[in-house]
């Protein structure tokens, strides 16, 4: 994956866009991705109601370093982070560092998607219901430093919530334009994600965010996604593609020449017709497989590829 990173020591229009989706999935039971890789295993998931809507979380085995609360895309799920490959390994890489990690479902389950107003909230009262629950189960302490992280339109909302509960840092991936009127009110430390062929949000408006705040004196990091080759390994990652047929997915792309000299796709893969170059086996994981040739090509997905990066901005502001 190619990796940008800016960072900085010490625009206005928030959102809404039909394309801005992660798949409608059924309440199917939260099977745990299971693939042969180097990252730690997929913790144990609990899943209960708060306030009418769905919460899922997962603890560490060992000492607690945070609570991470995790804010889906348009037309996803609190679960969309333990069921996508891509949200999946994040979560893995976190609770393997010591995170404890609150997945919500917004409280709007017919767009699916959140409130960005502050008057009569109820996505944020879904908040600090779950941090209620969290407190009175005796997994949490006031004390327990918080953190957020939101992808896409979960992002938009990560940017707001800040005005409700004392985050000690955030990570916006792909997320739009910062309200000014908000940010003027002090936003906590903030890592922005931006992607160079994203065709909702423009890397321009991330770059635009960091500035925004670095000029104001708030503690920001700026990663960017850049275009990088395509493997077979990032195939062997979705559950239930075996290296063999991975290697068989990038050998059918290669051969026909939707990868250049250097395994770079020449052009984006929601137009290229990948889906006529491979076997009709695989079609099955049509999605992932579009997700890992979108992430690859520098689109609007979440990239695990930054987990490390946003763990490591976490840790840095955790005990501020």
């Amino acid at each position: 994956m190619g990796v940008v990173v800016v960072m900085v020591g010490m625009g206005s229009n928030l959102w809404g866009s039909a394309e801005d989706q992660e798949p409608t999935v059924d309440e199917l039971p939260l099977a745990q991705l299971q693939v042969q890789d180097a990252l730690p295993p997929a913790p144990q998931v609990t899943q209960t109601v708060i306030e009418g809507s769905k919460l899922y979380y997962a603890f560490p085995a060992g000492q607690l370093q945070g609570l991470i609360l995790l804010f889906h895309g348009r037309n996803g799920a609190g679960h969309s982070w333990f069921r996508l490959v891509e949200n999946h390994r994040f979560v893995r890489q976190a609770v393997g560092a010591g995170y404890a990690i609150a997945a919500l479902d917004s409280t709007d389950r017919r767009e699916r998607i959140w409130n960005l107003r502050p008057q009569n909230n109820l996505d944020y009262k879904h908040v600090q219901g779950t941090l209620a629950h969290l407190k009175q189960a005796g997994l949490i302490t006031a004390q327990t430093p918080l953190l957020a992280l939101g992808h896409s339109y979960g992002a938009a909302f990560v940017a707001r919530l800040g005005l409700g509960v004392d985050l000690k840092a955030i990570a916006i991936a792909n997320g739009p334009r910062v309200d000014p009127a908000f940010a003027k009110r002090r936003m906590p430390p903030t890592l922005f994600i931006g992607a160079v062929n994203d065709p909702i949000v423009p890397l321009m408006d991330v770059q635009e965010n960091h500035r925004y705040l670095a000029v104001r004196g708030i503690a920001t990091v700026l990663l960017t996604n850049e275009p990088a080759s395509v493997t077979a390994e990032r195939f062997a990652r979705i559950p239930g593609i075996t290296p063999a047929l991975a290697q068989e997915i990038y050998d059918s792309l290669k051969r026909t020449r939707l990868l250049d000299s250097q395994d770079f796709q020449v052009g984006p893969p929601k137009q290229s017709g990948w889906e006529r170059a491979v076997p009709k086996s695989v079609l099955a994981f049509q999605y992932e497989i579009e997700s890992q040739l979108d992430e690859c090509y520098g689109g609007h997905r979440f990239s695990s590829e930054f987990s490390l990066a946003v763990l490591e901005f976490f840790r840095k502001y955790r005990d501020s």
